[in-house]
């Protein structure tokens, strides 16, 4: 029989359970793989992972005060010019899940919470609630609008939305070739590689989202007046990420600056903390990193320890998760109104 039970353990709060996972979305044997990722080069992935590893050590030396932050390992990676190789690893290697985002408790805006969309799993409830709540507030009317998601990820986000708001159309873009590669196989041709810092202005959309994804960009400024740029006269952004509580001011400075006005700023961090704390998520999440950090290469784990994908997933009482309960980090959500308030 599969057992729910959960034990937290001291400190850190780590979960364990035997309960197994639904069946993973993405090929998990090399056999199941496509070419490009059987051949993806292996150098840079061995160096973005030492470099992480020196950064999550660092993050964890209790005696300078640190503890591991995702948003820590997310800049030095984007400052290095090792996010790309990163995710492709992820893509090839990584969890098979749908969805990269933390998620956000049911408020009274997600469509499907009865029953979860064909091809998804109850893992993707909360991270598909964030896609709703940051989708802008016109986009529920009917006229039709162009939607661009810029750092799509897996490809779960949209292929929801597609769903929720029958009346637009929709496309994500990625800079990981691998996970594009996975998104479209996964759930359709609505997804293209290209790069977040170098938005083309043929690109041009009604609505931009971005969830969870610029904290590894390694320059916001760029990226903020790239999204103006692509926005038609009067088109809007929501836009969600973690910010370190500190900074949130200076994030929304950063934003007016490139163009954009700040319609509505909403912390959310209490929802995605209930998310977070979900009994049933957490034993879910931790049966994931078990099954998959399995299939991690026996040496690769000596230096990747398990602890690294928990906080990954901020599971209940990891680090990640606490960074939210004691308010130094922060889950902000922000609509944007392009610069020209008109369509064109």
């Amino acid at each position: 029989a599969v057992s729910g039970r959960t034990e937290y353990i001291a400190s850190q709060t780590l979960f364990t359970s035997r309960k197994e996972p639904r069946a993973g979305a993405y090929p998990t044997s090399r056999a199941g793989q496509s070419s490009a990722v059987r051949n993806m080069p292996v150098g840079p992935v061995l160096v973005s992972l030492a470099v992480l590893v020196v950064v999550f050590v660092d993050s964890c030396d209790s005696a300078a005060g640190f503890e591991w932050r995702e948003i820590r390992i997310g800049v030095w990676a984007a400052k290095l010019g090792l996010v790309r190789p990163l995710y492709d690893f992820l893509a090839a290697h990584g969890p098979a899940i749908n969805t990269m985002n933390y998620g956000a408790y049911e408020n009274g805006r997600f469509r499907d919470t009865a029953a979860l969309p064909p091809l998804l799993s109850e893992i993707d409830r909360f991270p598909l609630n964030l896609y709703t709540l940051t989708m802008p507030d016109h986009s529920s009317e009917n006229a039709p609008l162009q939607v661009l998601e810029v750092g799509s990820g897996r490809g779960g986000g949209i292929f929801h939305l597609r769903r929720a708001f029958l009346q637009h159309t929709f496309l994500g873009l990625d800079f990981s070739a691998l996970t594009v590669e996975n998104a479209v196989k996964r759930f359709g041709d609505y997804y293209a590689v290209s790069d977040a810092m170098k938005l083309l202005t043929s690109c041009t959309k009604h609505v931009v989202i971005n969830v969870e994804s610029s904290h590894c960009y390694p320059v916001l400024a760029t990226f903020f007046e790239g999204v103006d740029r692509v926005l038609v006269g009067g088109g809007r952004m929501g836009y969600s990420d973690i910010i370190p509580t500190k900074e949130v001011p200076a994030r929304a400075e950063t934003i007016k600056s490139s163009g954009l006005t700040i319609l509505r700023r909403t912390n959310i961090t209490s929802l995605v903390l209930a998310g977070l704390e979900s009994e049933e998520l957490n034993i879910q999440k931790y049966a994931a990193v078990e099954t998959n950090y399995e299939k991690i290469p026996s040496w690769l784990r000596l230096i990747l320890p398990k602890r690294l994908f928990l906080n990954f997933y901020a599971v209940k009482g990891s680090p990640q998760h606490r960074h939210f309960d004691d308010g130094s980090e922060s889950y902000m959500h922000f609509e944007l109104l392009g610069s020209v308030n008109a369509f064109k």
